[in-house]
């Protein structure tokens, strides 16, 4: 009996010293080292982010470098004045008549503005904004009007050649943008 009852008391001490090392295991190894674990994930996760975002930064800012470089280095009209006269002639438009407007002082640029009145078609001034908009520096179109004229210069009511296309006049804001010095 004795020695039963040693037993009994030797596996209840023994089964205690296994259960009080997993509960000893779990808070001061298992439990710290989840916690650090979780830590470094999240840390990994932060850090992939910013390398993403970093990523994006660098494509953005070789953009705006490269956009930059479209900036027209001056506050020179004539080659404004120029451009547009140039691609009208190609693109078979009319300009009847030029306003210039004041320089607009932005926060990166400067933007110098012209009105142009036109005499053209639709496929000619098509033509015309395509290849404005598509020089080196930037140059857009901002506002446009359109009267239809009529054909061939003539009157709606005087038209008989339907072959001919379609002539309208055309108010045309054009603007390029310079650096800002």
């Amino acid at each position: 009996m004795f020695y039963k009852s040693y037993q009994v008391k030797t596996g209840i001490v023994s089964l205690a010293i296994v259960l009080f090392t997993l509960i000893a295991g779990m808070n001061f190894i298992y439990q710290p080292a989840k916690k650090r674990i979780k830590k470094i994930e999240d840390a990994q996760k932060i850090e992939k982010e910013k390398h993403s975002l970093l990523k994006e930064i660098s494509v953005a800012q070789k953009n705006i470098q490269k956009h930059r470089l479209r900036l027209f280095p001056s506050k020179d009209t004539s080659y404004l004045l120029n451009q547009v006269t140039k691609l009208a002639n190609e693109s078979n438009v009319k300009i009847t008549s030029i306003t210039p407007k004041p320089f607009v002082q932005e926060k990166h640029y400067q933007k110098l503005s012209l009105v142009l009145v036109l005499e053209t078609s639709y496929n000619q001034l098509g033509q015309f904004i395509s290849k404005l908009e598509s020089s080196y520096y930037f140059i857009s179109v901002g506002k446009i009007i359109a009267n239809k004229k009529g054909r061939s210069g003539k009157s709606s009511t005087e038209d008989t050649d339907a072959s001919q296309a379609i002539k309208i006049n055309v108010d045309l804001q054009v603007d390029l943008f310079c650096k800002s010095h």
